[in-house]
């Protein structure tokens, strides 16, 4: 879906340059037991290894990340 905001694009990588592979999505999710503004987002990745994976996700207006512990 795209917005004002613009379409969602979301990337995986380590510290090295190595890419998770993504599999789903980005989908949005259209309706939530959870009462909260915005909009809510499903992903599926291939993580090729362990370590600390850097989520970037990323919009016209606006980007954010996440670390994870893949282990």
């Amino acid at each position: 879906m795209a917005d004002d905001r613009g379409p969602l694009r979301v990337a995986a990588s380590l510290p090295d340059g190595t890419a998770a592979t993504l599999v789903r999505g980005p989908e949005e999710h259209g309706g939530s037991s959870r009462r909260r503004p915005g909009q809510e987002w499903g992903t599926g990745f291939v993580f090729p290894e362990p370590g600390c994976w850097k989520v970037e996700l990323t919009r016209t207006r606006g980007a954010g990340h996440v670390l994870l512990d893949v282990v």
